[in-house]
This record gives structure tokens, C-alpha cells and sequence, in this order.
């Protein structure tokens, strides 16, 4: 049986209660008649995004992703792409440009797409190189 890390125990139980944040904000601004309502609803996707990223750390993290080259260029885009849609997020509540809430929630998305289909190909990577090894092991004990 695995061994149960506590950073992961950590970073599952702040991930579930960033989710039940954004679902009770969900909840409670789905109506959208007031412009309390629109905000608890556009803050329900900046608790659904920080969850994805709190298990997106922790999963580089115990990786050792930020010592490759090809990590921190996807976090350099996921950065951008984030603080573009913070920027826009803000201009949307701030100066009243409503059509930019969709773009700056897609942005928010994309960075953090970026950071996960980094870790989806290194998995895969990782896999068959263990995979590799074990065969080689596997047939070097055979001799």
C-alpha cells in the first residue's frame, strides 16, 4: 500500500473546501438578478480555478517539476494567461466591462490547462520509461 503523504492529505482538504466554496457561490448566485448575485457567481470560478491549481502544485511539487526547463516555460504561459484574466476579471467588475468576464474566465481556464497538460504528458512520459526500466530489470534477472 502506498504511502499517504501529508502535503496531499493537506492540499486534498483545502481543494475540497475551495470546491464547496465555489459551489455554495455557485448556489447562492445563480439567479443573476442583482449585481451581488453576478459577483458570488463570477467568484465561483476563481474557487473552482484555485482548487485545480492547489492539486496542480501539489502534483508538480511531488514531481520536482519546477527543476525542468519545459515546466517553468508552461508556468511562465499559465502565469500570463492567468494575470491577463485577473486584469480582465477586475476591468469587468471595476469599469462595467461585462463581455469581458467569458473571455477573462476562458483565459483563467486555459493557464490552467497549460500547467495540467504538462503534467498529463510527463506521466505519460515517466510510465514508460518506469516501464522500460522494469522490462530491462526483468530481463537482465532472466540471464
Amino acid at each position: 500500500m502506498p504511502r499517504v503523504r501529508p502535503a496531499a492529505v493537506v492540499a486534498a482538504l483545502v481543494a475540497g473546501a475551495l470546491v464547496v466554496v465555489g459551489v455554495w457561490l455557485a448556489f447562492t448566485g445563480l439567479p443573476e438578478r442583482t449585481p451581488e448575485q453576478q459577483l458570488r457567481l463570477g467568484l465561483s470560478q476563481v474557487a473552482f480555478a484555485a482548487a485545480a491549481l492547489v492539486a496542480i502544485v501539489e502534483m508538480s511539487w511531488e514531481r520536482r517539476a519546477w527543476r525542468r526547463r519545459s515546466f517553468r516555460l508552461c508556468a511562465a504561459v499559465a502565469g500570463l494567461l492567468v494575470t491577463v484574466s485577473v486584469v480582465l476579471v477586475l476591468g469587468a467588475e471595476l469599469l462595467g466591462w461585462r463581455t469581458a468576464e467569458g473571455v477573462a474566465s476562458g483565459l483563467g481556464w486555459a493557464g490552467i490547462a497549460v500547467l495540467f497538460g504538462w503534467l498529463v504528458i510527463d506521466t505519460t512520459r515517466q510510465d514508460r520509461r518506469l516501464r522500460h526500466r522494469y522490462i530491462a530489470e526483468g530481463e537482465a534477472m532472466e540471464d
